[in-house]
């Protein structure tokens, strides 16, 4: 969701030096200290937009659904001095191709409607258990296995969508000369989806087993949505007092319910919101001696200015806490923060036993314990390691397959000695250099 968020006067000014000292010195940036009261937890987030975002019509692949998406204007300069050509998600949708990776199929579809009705087609041979294990995914490179037919349902359709969304990151990449250098064997690894998609527009209960047709359907209703007398639209999501005088800010803030990303890297499968963020994910890559601009608070390195900016944002603490003194960088940090150490309430119950939840994310990640099988193997050969979450197959991929070291937190005291994980570090912090981190914080960060 994007939109401005009323400033103090104080926080103006703050800003307004910071942005000055930035202009004359963009590769050496010292940020401000200063904090802003949150009023707390249950208001509507706000934040502005990123540098360089615009918006513009997309017609999407739904007939008759036209919204708005937010593409990027980048300030930087191409190589030949000449600003990047905007490009439209309509004319990008034009230009897709849909590669069908289910099993020995190799069908290309340059639409999504036949293109999603044809993997459906593969699912419907599917009815019984194909594997000793359960439900297998034939999908190319992906290997998942699980016993409900239901939930494999809705992982294949997923994949659907996740090539949609990957053949526009493969554009992006031509138009922006562009590439991502992270290991290709987990481009289709893929989200666990335990249930079905719930659309809470309104009164609407309508639950979908396929990502992208749930998101046609919430895409229709809030296209369908007229002003109020105030001449605002409002966000008719359950328990969302969100409202706009612009439909298209209100289709964009909708977003931010469904957690639809718009593009995907083709490459490792990762996928993003804007399509900014897929290419400061490449930019991300280089090797620090090509990256020409320092935080002169951390010494870390960027590619491009803007990247530089919103880091130097991570080492201002504009949010403090209202029960403690406790200061972060981001009201979802501070909102998090409120509800695992000043709230109770554990609303999301487990199904299958007495645990109780503070988050739904929390509850998912503890449905993983009740699994009968391990659901995601490694696909490098010779290799037998098997695990239940992909967050835990690609930690093992990192480690044993591509050389990441298992001590990354290194201590900038000592220089030489290095730690597994920010806790360890934290205690050697503490006790050895007899150094203590902010208030509220579990450890440094």
């Amino acid at each position: 969701m994007r939109g401005k968020r009323k400033r103090n006067a104080s926080e103006t000014s703050t800003s307004s030096l910071w942005s000055e000292s930035f202009v004359d010195s963009p590769a050496s940036i010292e940020p401000p200290q200063s904090v802003m009261t949150a009023s707390g937890i249950g208001s509507v987030p706000m934040s502005l937009p990123e540098q360089g975002q615009t918006q513009e019509e997309i017609v999407t692949d739904d007939p008759g659904v036209v919204n708005t998406q937010s593409v990027d204007r980048e300030p930087e300069k191409t190589g030949t001095g000449t600003r990047r050509k905007i490009v439209k998600y309509s004319d990008r949708m034009k230009n897709v191709q849909l590669h069908c990776e289910w099993n020995m199929c190799h069908f290309i579809f340059n639409r999504m409607e036949p293109y999603h009705s044809h993997v459906q087609e593969h699912l419907e041979e599917e009815k019984e258990p194909n594997h000793n294990e359960g439900y297998m995914c034939y999908w190319r490179d992906c290997g998942f296995i699980c016993t409900d037919q239901g939930e494999y349902r809705r992982h294949v359709l997923y994949h659907a969508f996740h090539a949609k969304i990957k053949s526009i990151g493969s554009l992006i990449f031509a138009e922006s000369n562009i590439e991502c250098l992270l290991d290709s064997q987990v481009r289709n690894l893929i989200p666990e989806i335990p249930e079905n998609f719930v659309c809470v527009w309104g009164n609407c209960d309508m639950k979908f087993e396929s990502t992208q047709e749930f998101y046609w359907h919430v895409q229709t209703q809030v296209s369908e949505e007229k002003p109020a007398a105030d001449k605002f639209f409002y966000c008719r999501w359950q328990d969302c007092k969100y409202k706009h005088e612009n439909l298209s800010k209100l289709q964009d803030h909708t977003r931010s319910h469904t957690q639809e990303k718009c593009t995907g890297c083709p490459n490792c499968g990762a996928v993003f919101a804007t399509i900014t963020k897929l290419r400061d994910h490449c930019l991300r890559q280089l090797p620090d001696e090509l990256l020409p601009y320092r935080c002169s608070h951390c010494s870390r390195r960027f590619s491009i200015v803007r990247l530089l900016r919103d880091h130097v944002r991570t080492h201002v603490n504009h949010f403090k806490c209202p029960q403690c003194e406790m200061t972060c960088t981001s009201r979802v940090i501070l909102n998090n923060h409120i509800r695992y150490r000043h709230l109770t309430a554990r609303a999301f119950k487990c199904t299958m036993c007495t645990s109780r939840f503070k988050a739904m994310v929390d509850l998912q990640k503890h449905m993983v314990v009740h699994m009968d099988m391990k659901a995601y193997s490694c696909s490098f050969p010779g290799c037998t390691f098997s695990c239940r979450a992909i967050s835990t197959l690609l930690r093992h991929t990192k480690k044993t397959h591509q050389g990441i070291s298992k001590a990354p937190y290194a201590c900038h005291i000592c220089q030489t000695v290095t730690f597994s994980t920010g806790t360890t570090l934290t205690k050697h912090l503490k006790t050895k250099h007899n150094l203590h981190w902010p208030s509220g914080h579990s450890r440094f960060k």
